[in-house]
């Protein structure tokens, strides 16, 4: 049952919320602003691969970066056939 269920790579979505981030010349406090979060500690989280964003903060991060909410997360070790 788990090899049909894709599983997220925390550590490798955390380096590809970076990317995106610094192409864009976006900066963490920006990112705090926007999402109207307490503290940047939680953007240090998702770019280190502790936490993922919720569906609503990945939604706000989508539009921000200007891509599809499943550019920015990572699958690892998925097979569709």
């Amino acid at each position: 049952m788990n090899d049909i269920i894709p599983d997220i790579d925390y550590l490798l979505t955390g380096q590809n919320i970076h990317q995106l981030r610094t192409e864009r010349g976006i900066k963490v406090q920006e990112i705090v602003s926007l999402l109207n979060l307490s503290s940047p500690r939680t953007v240090y989280k998702w770019q280190n691969g502790v936490c993922l964003p919720t569906v609503e903060h990945l939604l706000a991060l989508s539009f921000i970066f200007k891509v599809p909410m499943d550019e920015i997360i990572v699958v690892k070790n998925f097979n569709n056939d």
